[in-house]
């Protein structure tokens, strides 16, 4: 089942293609807007006004989503999506510093041992020399 709120940017991006020129329109298979027509929700009452630039509109961010995915899928040209797969490499190299500098701080102790454990050996003393000392403590010396 699809998210009710993807189902919402379905019919706002729908809106939207339809005001594409019939050449880029005609870019996007027409299965991807069969899915697009089956999954929206033709409830929701989002007017794309042509007048006004996109920025100003009154677009979902999952709209904007599935419009970005649009563009980078089938309406970009070559060099588009070669900057756009540099743009990503970049941004993906970033977030893994980050999550290995997030890594390295965790591993690292939040204190220090100050003192040091050593090993002693303790001899027990030989026989004799443990019957020497129980004489000594009977007769006092």
């Amino acid at each position: 089942m699809i998210n009710s709120d993807y189902s919402k940017a379905y019919s706002e991006v729908l809106e939207i293609i339809s005001a594409l020129p019939r050449s880029e329109y005609n870019k996007i298979p027409i299965k991807y807007i069969e899915y697009l027509e089956e999954n929206a929700d033709r409830s929701e009452g989002f007017k794309y006004n042509i007048g006004l630039p996109f920025d100003r509109q009154n677009v979902s961010e999952e709209a904007k989503d599935v419009l970005s995915v649009i563009y980078r899928l089938f309406l970009a040209d070559n060099e588009t999506k070669k900057h756009l797969s540099n743009v990503d490499r970049g941004l993906i190299s970033d977030i893994k510093k980050c999550n290995e500098n997030e890594i390295r701080k965790e591993e690292e102790p939040k204190y220090r041992q100050l003192t040091k454990t050593a090993i002693m050996v303790v001899k027990k003393p030989t026989l004799f020399k443990r019957f020497v000392n129980k004489l000594k403590k009977w007769f006092r010396f």
